[in-house]
């Protein structure tokens, strides 16, 4: 957005723009889209006309094709097939407000139950604060439950180190441990953990606010019905 003002909007130093992950709709993402449709129609009779490439896994095609179409801009659609399983999705009966105990409770469930003995569990958690509050209750309960694998717990978030994250993909002993990712956002799109069978979503992620004219915070909302397909997705990758 920066370069596009300051190049008044021709992009003239790309031939090619790709915006990924598009149906996480930002104001960023849709000031974007504005502006390089507008420097499309600049450029179309020029001898560098500009190509943009708009990608997601779980993008509503026909809206952002009604966009470009709307400001007479032809797009051509191309599908590409991933290599997926089906993924059973289950509900709680009503929202769980502490989300932080629903989550450990739910994780000890599937490690003690017997019909669910292979396969990693991820989390989806809004904060690394909450990441911790779960990291420390698995601990303590494991020290009182000799049921179920042993559970090795790792987080994942943007402030760890390069090192701490790739403890995410490491594997663990067959048969006698059980990996518990909790991750942040991070986790949804960016990377695949192999060995995941399991995704537990409190349904939260953390945004931007923005506060009077010139102050921004870090809130607790709700996640976008995108987002928690793109998460669910997870589970069904191996």
């Amino acid at each position: 957005v920066r370069e596009a003002v300051l190049d008044k909007g021709s992009f003239d130093k790309y031939s090619v723009v790709i915006l990924d992950e598009v149906h996480e709709r930002s104001l960023h993402t849709d000031i974007l889209l504005g502006l390089l449709s507008e420097a499309i129609k600049k450029r179309r009779t020029t001898m560098n006309p500009l190509k943009v490439v708009v990608m997601s896994a779980t993008l509503v095609i026909e809206s952002f094709k009604k966009f470009f179409s709307s400001q007479s801009i032809s797009a051509n659609l191309i599908s590409v097939p991933g290599r997926t399983h089906p993924v059973s999705l289950w509900y709680t009966e009503s929202v769980e407000h502490d989300y932080v105990d629903a989550s450990v409770c739910t994780i000890t469930q599937i490690n003690e139950d017997e019909k669910h003995k292979d396969g990693d569990i991820l989390v989806f958690l809004p904060g690394q604060e909450d990441i911790e509050s779960v990291s420390v209750s698995l601990v303590a309960r494991q020290k009182h439950h000799d049921s179920g694998r042993q559970l090795v717990v790792v987080h994942l978030y943007a402030a760890l180190s390069n090192e701490a994250q790739t403890l995410a993909f490491d594997p663990v002993p067959v048969g006698t441990h059980r990996k518990v990712i909790l991750a942040t956002n991070i986790a949804e799109t960016s990377l695949t953990i192999p060995g995941v069978r399991y995704v537990i979503d409190c349904g939260l992620v953390k945004m931007k606010s923005v506060i009077g004219s010139q102050l921004e915070e870090l809130r607790i909302v709700p996640a976008s019905k995108a987002t928690v397909i793109q998460r669910a997705g997870r589970a069904g990758r191996e």
